[in-house]
Order: C-alpha cells, then structure tokens, then sequence
C-alpha cells in the first residue's frame, strides 16, 4: 500500500484563517487554480500525483455539491439548475442527466427546495445555459459553463454572456406582419 503524501495548506485573509494538510491531489488543484489564467486548472500539473490522480464521485478530495454551491452563490432558478448541471458533468463525469438528477443534486446539495425543477431546467435550456441530449437527457452548454465560471461576480456575468451569447435568427417579415 502506497502513502500519499501530504502537503500543507495556508490561507489567511479577512474573516479567514486555514492552516490544514491536504492530498497531493488537493494541492495539484489549489497551485494550478491560482496559477492559471482565470482561474482554469484543467491542464496544469506541477506536483507529481502517482495514485493521486482524482477519480471523480467518492474521492475525499473532491468538492462536495454543498461547499460548490455556497462558493458560486446561484440567485435564481435558472442559475442554481445550472450550477447543478456543472457540478455533475465535472464533478461527477456524468455528461447527460435528467431533470430528476438535479432535483437530487439539489437535495444532496442541502439547497432550498426548487419549486419547479422543470420550469428551471426549462428556462435554462431556453436562455441557452442547458441543451437537449436526447431521450429526456440535457447537457450542459459553453455558455451555461461559462456563467458557472462567472460566478459568484456579477458584473463579471454579463460581459461574459455577451461576448459568447448565440445570435438570434431573425424573424421573416411575414411572420412579424402576422401573415
């Protein structure tokens, strides 16, 4: 049995004081998130994981659905629906998923009760955030991920849903005439 190494995690900041061992996989994560540009760690690897190497749902290092949706702070129903779907496509490597999935992320999340999943996930789907899979199944779009990225800053939502919003057809002039 191999012993994963252990490193040493110091953050200090207003209201905030942590000072914990972590895995190598955690810290592999900490260093490219502050390291990379807007903060993207998927590609850099700085301390060699072995057996570290994240597997996705189960592992310890992992964020759980509670701590993600604390840190992006969704406003509305289409947001949260949103946050779901991001979490379990990357956190739970699941690509497709049902509307009920998120009712259950939601719960597991420890997350008010959506009133109406299917209007949400609907809305969400209309605004472009969610796309349609197939047989009931949505995945989660480039914009949706991007608004998940954005988030929690609010200003930083909408310069990033403009400079990647889809363009909107243009009604034909018989239909706008009402013919």
């Amino acid at each position: 049995m191999a012993t994963e190494e252990s490193y040493r995690l110091t953050l200090r900041g207003p209201g905030l004081s942590l000072d914990r061992s972590v895995s190598a996989g955690i810290a592999n994560r900490v260093v490219a998130l502050t390291l990379s540009p807007e903060g993207r760690a998927s590609e850099i690897r700085l301390i060699p994981q072995g057996e570290a190497e994240l597997s996705g749902e189960g592992d310890t290092g992992v964020q759980t659905p509670k701590q993600f949706m604390t840190v992006k702070n969704p406003m509305t129903g289409m947001e949260r629906v949103t946050c779901l779907a991001y979490y379990i496509t990357h956190y739970r490597r699941r690509l497709k998923f049902k509307t009920r999935d998120l009712t259950d992320l939601n719960r597991e999340a420890a997350q008010p009760v959506l009133s109406n999943a299917s209007f949400a996930a609907r809305n969400a789907a209309n605004r472009g955030y969610l796309a349609p899979a197939g047989g009931g199944f949505k995945l989660i779009s480039t914009i949706g991920e991007a608004l998940v990225r954005a988030l929690p800053d609010r200003d930083n939502i909408q310069k990033v849903l403009k400079t990647i919003a889809p363009r909107r057809r243009k009604r034909r002039k018989a239909a706008q005439e009402g013919k």
